[in-house]
């Protein structure tokens, strides 16, 4: 059965690179994925590098569960660890905004740059 999915994609190291690792591991478990442009944004926090950030439309065959294992892991192979993360890098952060038309993060939405990039999947 399939899936739709909306992820958000942001990175502040070695951004351009994880995204394109991330990109060629999503495509491992979706299709008909589109990817918005990349825009690059100040961290939301005030303590670390700027983001580059993107949104991602798709379909997975996986359930929920098992995708956001995925991207957890995902996570983790290109270098995300809770000790880089408390010093501000961010080697990928994948968010599921939406899984089968439901909110998962509401307060993903309220975002500048997902409001601005979510017109692009529309």
């Amino acid at each position: 059965m399939k899936h739709s999915v909306i992820l958000s994609i942001g990175s502040n190291h070695k951004a351009e690179i994880n995204m394109q690792r991330t990109h060629e591991m999503l495509g491992k478990v979706m299709t008909d994925t589109r990817f918005t442009g990349i825009i690059e944004t100040e961290d939301s926090e005030g303590g670390g590098d700027s983001f580059l950030n993107q949104m991602a439309l798709g379909d997975t065959e996986m359930p929920f569960a098992a995708f956001r294992a995925y991207t957890k892991k995902l996570e983790s192979i290109l270098g995300r660890t809770p000790k880089r993360k408390a010093y501000g890098i961010i080697d990928i952060d994948i968010d599921i905004l939406m899984f089968d038309g439901k909110t998962m993060k509401p307060y993903e939405w309220e975002q500048p740059y997902v409001k601005q990039l979510i017109k692009e999947l529309q």
